[in-house]
């Protein structure tokens, strides 16, 4: 779990060293700014997600698999309704959160650009915390891991092709995360429809009320 998160934050460090090396100062300020309120954004999913981890586990000490289906189902029908939220908050506020970082003139188109790639990835944000949460709940830490790893590496090699080699700005380094987060995301998704944990059926995202009120009453509190 440590090394998951610790893995996460590279993602970070990795982009300002590829940025500052070849953007310079402005693509650098640019990235810092958009990557403050991504920061924010993600920390909040990760709190949130701690909800699934609970009760998933909870559910599976107790031997009661519709429950653990139902709590599963709410959160990811949660998580979906609040990256939308998010991606259209973001699109539609830039601006203003923009000014509210005191964002650099010279840097202000760039990190308009960076924050808007990264408001369209918000559901792979949201959705890979919230399936690690899950398959921490079933008490598999390493899988998490293992998908966080690869996402990582991509992120330095897309650094490295975006940045450096296309010359793309500091959005291309938003969209080196945001691709990484979606193949992160999709394996996570991949494995566990395979093993019976979530099948992804439209029908499936609905929310439970008799589940709806806990994962609230968990999730609220680590989320703040």
């Amino acid at each position: 779990f440590l090394a998951a998160n610790f893995l996460q934050a590279l993602y970070g460090v990795a982009d300002m060293m590829v940025v500052g090396r070849v953007v310079g100062p402005a693509g650098l300020s640019a990235m810092q700014v958009g990557g403050q309120v991504v920061s924010l954004i993600t920390n909040i999913a990760m709190g949130l997600a701690v909800a699934a981890t609970v009760l998933v586990a909870q559910n599976i000490g107790a031997g009661n698999k519709e429950n653990q289906n139902k709590v599963i189902g709410t959160m990811m029908t949660l998580f979906l309704l609040l990256s939308a939220v998010v991606t259209t908050g973001l699109l539609l506020g830039k601006n203003g959160i923009l000014q509210l970082l005191n964002t650099p003139a010279e840097a202000a188109a760039d990190a308009e650009k960076y924050l808007m790639v990264s408001a369209a990835g918000m559901v792979f944000v949201f959705g890979y915390n919230l399936i690690g949460a899950v398959l921490r709940g079933t008490g598999d830490a390493k899988r998490p891991l293992y998908f966080v790893a690869v996402s990582a590496a991509l992120n330095v090699g897309l650094d490295l092709l975006f940045v450096a080699l296309f010359h793309m700005g500091a959005w291309g380094a938003a969209l080196a995360t945001v691709v990484s987060q979606g193949v992160s995301f999709l394996l996570a998704a991949i494995y566990c429809k395979r093993h019976g944990i979530f099948d992804f059926r439209p029908r499936s995202f609905r929310f439970h009320r008799e589940t709806l009120g806990p994962v609230l009453r968990v999730g609220i509190p680590s989320g703040v």
